[in-house]
């Protein structure tokens, strides 16, 4: 353990969980002593956990979700207190009790090489290192000349290959070189040129159960409402993106996304910015999917209300006005593919759909053109009173080819009948192709092990379909 500010009284010092790297631990340090400035009386100890191996051979490396796996391992054993994260390290659907998220750092992405050049100053083939992810296109996209490389490892390795000539250039998170300025910083991207990773340059505190309120109330202190809102609306906008798998092949659903573990998925991008004027406050965001090696990018704005309890609400709202852009992207992108495809190949194929969703009108016709049996089912909750009403509409969906759903809360009612079963919905569902309308159903369907696919809104929602149901 490695002791900071430590008082001769009778209360333990608060243990502080973190990565062990150089940059891990300098934010740590920033945590412990802006606790310190709000009443933290008792001192602090560090708790470094893991290794991020500064040198060796950097494919074996130890990412940062695995570190932050460790991290969170060693908080539920009990070895600290609270645990210091990197919020774009953290899985999309793992949950956690969290403490506070610090105001964040610059999210932008920055250039570093050598002689202070621009990317356009950059001789044609210049060799460009980036960790993996979403990086990589969007540079092609700027400049389809260059070559990527691929980087792993710390961040000093990293700059040496800069210096040693082995790289022309480099990607690093600007909030990385203002803690560590290991490098010239030549250029910053804007963040609708080169769109960073979700929650980057979020650093987040996660507590342990029975932490003292004394100290709940010291995290919140220094927490940031600002920060918290980017929070929930990226990694909600991540969360979405990695369990839909639409017909343009921007994205993957996998269960270790379902289940909280590492992201394995298409890599996406993400980040929100607010914006305050004349008493009011936007939240916009700006969000990216790989399609075909290529960026599809968007963006949604949206004005929060004045009532703060509303913030978060919203700002997962913004994430599903988000996913709803890019997936008309990925639509539009794929038209020629779901064109070519024959008319009649559903006939006599059981379409079931929720027809008292408003959304859902246009469907029976786009069905009927396919050559496919539509079956409306009232799947609104307030149809559902009776246990006797949902065992029916279970039983249709599972005799039905193909299964449209538009209500995240259908959806629990729907699992809840299957368990009283004895089942489970994915179970009840693995013969159906089943159809998210919409980004909350999909959230649903996916907590549930349901494999789906996406049709977002109404008029993009009826392309999409038409993509994924042949």
């Amino acid at each position: 353990m490695a002791g900071v500010n430590l008082p001769m009284d009778l209360e333990p010092p608060l243990r502080i969980g973190t990565r062990s790297s150089a940059l891990a631990i300098e934010v740590a340090t920033e945590v412990a002593r802006a606790l310190s400035r709000v009443g933290l009386t008792e001192g602090y100890v560090l708790v470094p956990i893991g290794a991020d191996r500064p040198g060796g051979d950097p494919s074996s490396f130890a990412g940062g979700p695995l570190q932050t796996e460790a991290l969170r391992q060693a908080l539920q054993d009990g070895l600290c207190d609270i645990a210091i994260h990197f919020g774009k390290d953290l899985p999309a659907g793992c949950r956690m009790k969290l403490g506070a998220v610090l105001p964040r750092a610059d999210p932008r992405e920055a250039l570093c090489c050598t002689g202070g050049r621009s990317l356009d100053q950059l001789p044609a083939g210049a060799r460009i290192g980036v960790p993996p992810g979403v990086r990589g296109p969007q540079l092609l996209a700027l400049r389809d000349d260059l070559q990527i490389k691929t980087v792993r490892g710390s961040v000093e390795s990293r700059v040496a290959q800069v210096r040693d000539g082995q790289l022309d250039g480099l990607v690093l998170a600007r909030a990385i070189i203002d803690h560590q300025p290991l490098a010239d910083l030549d250029e910053v991207f804007s963040l609708a040129t080169l769109t960073p990773t979700p929650a980057q340059g979020l650093v987040l505190v996660e507590k342990a159960r029975g932490l003292s309120d004394r100290i709940q109330q010291l995290l919140s202190a220094i927490s940031s409402h600002d920060s918290l809102l980017q929070l929930v609306a990226e990694r909600q906008f991540k969360r979405i993106m990695l369990q839909f798998r639409p017909a343009a092949g921007a994205t993957a659903k996998s269960g270790a996304a379902a289940s909280g573990g590492a992201d394995h998925q298409q890599p996406v991008g993400a980040v929100a910015e607010l914006n305050r004027w004349a008493g009011r406050v936007s939240l916009t965001m700006w969000g990216v999917v790989i399609d075909q090696g290529a960026p599809l990018r968007a963006e949604a704005s949206i004005i929060l209300d004045d009532d703060c309890d509303h913030h978060r609400h919203q700002a997962e709202e913004l994430a599903e006005r988000l996913v709803v852009k890019l997936q008309a992207a990925c639509s539009d992108s794929s038209a020629a593919v779901r064109d070519s495809r024959p008319v009649g190949v559903m006939r006599d194929r059981r379409v079931l759909f929720d027809s008292s969703s408003p959304i859902t009108g246009g469907y029976r016709q786009l069905i009927a053109e396919r050559g496919g049996l539509a079956v409306p089912v009232p799947m609104a909750s307030t149809s559902l009173a009776l246990a006797s009403d949902v065992d029916q509409v279970l039983l249709s969906c599972q005799q039905a080819d193909f299964v449209g759903v538009s209500s995240p809360l259908v959806v629990e009612i729907l699992a809840e009948a299957a368990r009283r079963q004895g089942t489970s919905l994915d179970q009840c569902l693995a013969e159906s192709t089943v159809v998210a309308i919409g980004a909350a159903a999909g959230v649903a369907l996916a907590e549930q092990y349901v494999d789906f696919e996406v049709a977002p809104t109404a008029a993009v929602g009826r392309a999409a379909l038409a993509g994924v149901w042949p």
